[in-house]
């Protein structure tokens, strides 16, 4: 996840977007825990509202399904 230098928040999978990143664990109940419990925000250093974290939950969980589905397919 990154803050952009235009204060939006994205979903950055290659880690080498500009702006201020943060990692989250690649399980979702990682990722539920750093969303109901703040983590993202802090680490952001921004307020970011429900919408954006939901979107950001989505972006990680398909994420973490797409992986999933790469390693059945080795």
């Amino acid at each position: 996840m990154v803050r952009t230098t235009v204060g939006s928040v994205e979903y950055d999978p290659s880690g080498k977007k500009s702006g201020r990143g943060t990692y989250v664990c690649p399980a979702k109940e990682c990722i539920d825990a750093a969303i109901s419990r703040g983590a993202l925000a802090r680490a952001l250093a921004m307020p970011v509202s429900r919408t954006e974290l939901e979107e950001m939950r989505r972006a990680l969980y398909e994420a973490i399904s797409q992986t999933t589905l790469e390693k059945d397919n080795i």
